[in-house]
């Protein structure tokens, strides 16, 4: 870039924190400069001239005399030499001002005059002192500055334009009057290929604009939208800068034009004579709005809503035949503006709503009259307005929702489907899009289950499905057939790939639309029935276990549906009975079956024990479910288990109902503070409610009460930890001594089971001072052996050496503790009093242990407290578990 075009200032960026030199002064690049310049002539503040100092000068001349001493370029001496004696007076000025112009833009259009600018800005004082008698320059001196425009000299830029200003200023009355000419011949510099350049041409002639009487703005707006749509993108952007200037007013506040030059430019895209067949005006209106919304905020904007408002009103009135060409391009710029940096602007919500619920009425959306391009725009309109406002009024949310999936056309639902799933809206359209599916024609089926699988096999829809909502009461549609045609092209005699899962999955969820269910158990039996025999052809596929859940869980809101008792009930009932005695911890499995039961289990009841013969089998197999990690597989089967209990009363007593009661309870409280005392006092109750032994308990209730405040320990909330601690103590003391064979086995197992789920790994232990004092303790042994190999014997063991190794580790292994202790304080309260309990106690159970393993060598153990030193510090839920089985011995 030129020298000249570079300008110096002092730097005052912070010093060099490294120690270097930083620069005294810096160049400003060419942003900079143009960010600072200033062509607002019009909100000047200083002290003004109102009359020349003598009575008859004029301002042209105090003007000529000034600059005598501040430039003395050739061109100008000259100019002033030839000018000067012409301009003494007023009169004298108004005699030669041909000759002075004439004069001035010859010295302006001269080659080899290096400072124009001050004779540019005498064009505007000569302006000032001649008024309406500039008017015959006009053109021609236009024509000269816009020559000599440079968009690279920032100085000359600001002073063209500033004349600019001040002609406009003191000419404003005539060139009002003949606005239409004027933009015709400032055009090329809203249409000028350096943006900076439109800036400034549109801050200028926005002050014409402003002074425009209310009564011929409309006509002035119209001429220069039919300009603009006719001329190229730059003139296009240059308007759109010209109508903002024109409505800014001054900080965040608009102007009182604002109001008036919205309406009508809103009102102009209505014209088809504007809007054209590019369509541009639209576009220009947009980037107007969303350039005046960077300018307000949400205490200055409501201008802008009451101008929109106003014209949504007017073409909800209008009705969908006039409103429908203009409602694609008005949407998109009322959804701009709501979501304006996340709904800034918004300040109420409800007239959002009240707008989108107007506009999705049935006159509007559905109107025969509405074309598919304005029901799009409706469409995206909602979308937009429930991404920034995300929570709606659940009446006008339904509305809404109900009249969207009355429209036909899959390529509009399907888009405004997937952005509301996106927005976590897919539960309130599910059962929408389900009688969309219902209804949908032989020519749309295929690609509606295409596309409904597409959001089913979407990872996160991969959960269990609650069938809500009201089924629609319509015929049966073709649909039935496309169901017959999707259940039976699979034979399932290979593994199901992820899109068959979700393409049949998306089946079965869309039968709960049909009106008439009695047709569809059959099918829905038949498929079940095929998913049964699959599932023990392949026990681990869980694209087939969850299908099952879905068409079990189907299959039941048919039957529930029908009007008759179909035979199929009885039938289910045994093949459901049947899956939970072989399938006892699938939790797809478990859930439907509670399902199922739930809503058909007093009617069947003789079939179900049937199969089940004895509810201890069923018990002992959902046992292990009551420790599990899964939330979901432990709610669903105590509740299976209550259930069932229920349903044979003959089969347990009042104590055993009582305690199962409270064991459901516990399990569906939701872990919290406000819950933190109320769980308590249920684990409580359940310890000394077993703990009584009223009645003689069966045998599976035991194990069954153990490994059920053992799953106590899988829920994240500590302050139920310790108590549930007591109620395990309390059932092992010497009195019961009757469980403890059970009790130790299944503390053991949910130890195992804690470790192998937490994948806990040995850390390697460079503890220098930790090795040091365990030489001495262990009188210098020789290093430490590797670990025998596990036979079937030391399986079964080694848990139980694990637990009777914690009271006799050595101190390395203590320290650990310690350290681990320090860096997880929450876990102080549970491991810390275990850990660090009375010596006595500890010694004793090392005692036992020793009497009960003598074959187990010194070596062993020592091995043994060193593995349990070296667990990893996430592992503090294992360390209590241990903590807890040999603190109870």
């Amino acid at each position: 870039m030129d020298q000249r075009y570079k300008v110096k200032e002092l730097n005052d960026a912070p010093p060099d924190p490294s120690g270097g030199k930083t620069r005294r002064f810096k160049f400003l690049s060419f942003a900079e400069r143009v960010s600072r310049l200033n062509v607002d002539v019009f909100h000047q503040i200083g002290v003004t001239d109102l009359a020349p100092s003598e009575e008859r000068g004029s301002f042209f001349a105090e003007d000529l005399n000034r600059l005598i001493h501040l430039e003395a370029s050739p061109h100008f001496s000259q100019f002033l030499r030839e000018a000067l004696p012409l301009s003494h007076s007023l009169a004298q000025l108004l005699f030669h001002k041909d000759t002075i112009m004439e004069r001035m833009l010859g010295h302006l259009q001269a080659e080899d005059n290096n400072s124009r600018q001050p004779l540019i800005q005498l064009i505007g004082t000569l302006a000032r002192d001649l008024q309406h008698h500039f008017l015959p320059f006009f053109k021609d001196v236009m024509g000269v500055l816009i020559e000599l425009l440079d968009p690279r000299n920032p100085e000359l830029l600001e002073c063209i334009f500033s004349t600019f200003g001040y002609i406009f200023k003191f000419l404003q009355r005539h060139l009002v009057a003949d606005l239409p000419n004027t933009f015709n011949f400032y055009r090329q510099l809203l249409s000028h290929q350096r943006e900076h350049v439109r800036l400034f041409a549109a801050e200028s002639f926005a002050f014409l604009l402003r002074k425009v009487p209310d009564t011929e703005l409309e006509d002035r707006l119209a001429y220069i939208a039919r300009e603009s749509v006719r001329y190229n993108q730059r003139l296009q952007h240059g308007v759109s800068i010209l109508l903002v200037d024109a409505i800014k007013g001054i900080k965040t506040y608009l102007h009182s034009k604002a109001v008036r030059v919205l309406t009508i430019v809103l009102d102009l895209m209505s014209n088809k004579s504007v809007i054209g067949a590019t369509g541009a005006w639209p576009s220009i209106v947009g980037s107007v709005f969303a350039s005046i919304s960077k300018h307000v905020n949400v205490a200055t904007c409501a201008p802008i809503w009451a101008v929109l408002g106003s014209y949504l009103g007017k073409l909800i009135a209008s009705g969908p035949a006039s409103a429908a060409p203009t409602l694609p391009h008005f949407l998109p710029i009322l959804s701009q503006v709501i979501g304006f940096h996340k709904g800034a602007l918004v300040k109420d919500e409800g007239e959002i709503y009240s707008w989108v619920k107007g506009l999705s009425e049935e006159t509007m959306l559905l109107h025969k009259d509405m074309s598919i391009a304005g029901q799009k725009a409706i469409l995206t309109m909602i979308t937009q307005t429930t991404r920034v406002l995300p929570h709606p009024p659940p009446k006008a949310l339904r509305l809404i929702l109900q009249n969207a999936y009355r429209i036909t056309h899959p390529f509009l639902i399907f888009p405004f489907t997937q952005a509301m799933s996106a927005q976590h809206f897919f539960s309130e359209c599910i059962p929408y899009l389900i009688s969309f599916c219902n209804q949908a024609s032989d020519q749309h089926s295929d690609e509606v289950l295409l596309f409904v699988s597409d959001l089913f096999v979407d990872p996160e829809q991969l959960q269990p499905f609650d069938f809500t909502g009201t089924p629609t009461q319509t015929t049966t549609p073709p649909f039935l057939l496309l169901l017959d045609r999707v259940m039976n092209s699979y034979t399932f005699s290979t593994k199901l790939t992820t899109l068959e899962a979700g393409r049949l999955r998306t089946t079965l969820l869309c039968t709960y639309a049909v009106a008439d269910p009695s047709r569809i158990v059959e099918p829905l039996e038949r498929l079940f029935t095929q998913l049964v025999h699959s599932l023990q052809k392949n026990k681990n596929s869980p694209h087939v276990s969850s299908l099952l859940r879905v068409a079990l869980q189907a299959l039941t809101r048919a039957i529930e549906r029908a009007p008759t008792k179909p035979v199929a009930v009885d039938t289910c009932t045994a093949q459901v009975a049947k899956l939970l005695m072989d399938h006892p911890s699938n939790p797809h499995i478990v859930e439907a079956s509670l399902s199922f039961l739930n809503a058909f289990g007093r009617s069947t009841s003789e079939t179900l024990f049937k199969q089940i013969k004895d509810v201890s089998g069923l018990a002992t197999a959902l046992t292990p479910n009551f420790a599990s990690q899964q939330t979901p597989l432990r709610c669903h089967s105590i509740s299976l288990l209550a259930l069932v209990l229920d349903l044979q009363p003959e089969a347990c007593s009042s104590q055993l109902k009582d305690l199962i009661t409270l064991c459901e309870e516990l399990e569906h409280i939701v872990p919290s503070v406000e819950n933190g005392r109320r769980m308590t006092i249920l684990v409580e109750k359940i310890g000394a409610l077993t703990a009584k032994q009223l009645t003689p308990l069966p045998l599976w209730v035991p194990p069954l009460i153990v490994t059920f405040l053992v799953g106590r320990f899988r829920v994240k909330f500590k302050t139920v930890w310790e108590q549930t601690r007591k109620s395990l103590l309390l059932l092992a003391s010497p009195y019961f001594s009757d469980w403890w064979a059970v009790m130790l086995p299944t503390v053991q197992k949910a130890a195992l089971d804690l470790d192998s789920s937490q994948n806990i790994t040995d850390m390697d232990i460079d503890d220098d001072k930790a090795a040091e004092e365990d030489e001495e303790e262990n009188d210098g042994k020789e290093e430490k052996r590797q670990e025998p190999n596990t036979n079937e014997t030391n399986k079964q063991t080694s848990t139980e050496a694990d637990v009777t190794d914690a009271p006799v580790k050595s101190k390395p292994a203590k320290q650990r503790v310690k350290k681990r202790q320090k860096r997880e304080p929450e876990s102080e309260v549970v491991n810390g009093g275990q850990q660090q309990s009375d010596d006595t106690k500890n010694k004793q159970a090392a005692r036992a242990h020793q009497a009960v393993q003598q074959k187990r060598t010194e070596e062993e153990i020592e091995q043994r407290a060193e593995d349990a030193d070296a667990v990893d510090d996430r592992s503090t839920d294992a360390i209590m578990f241990n903590s807890l089985v040999w603190q109870t011995l």
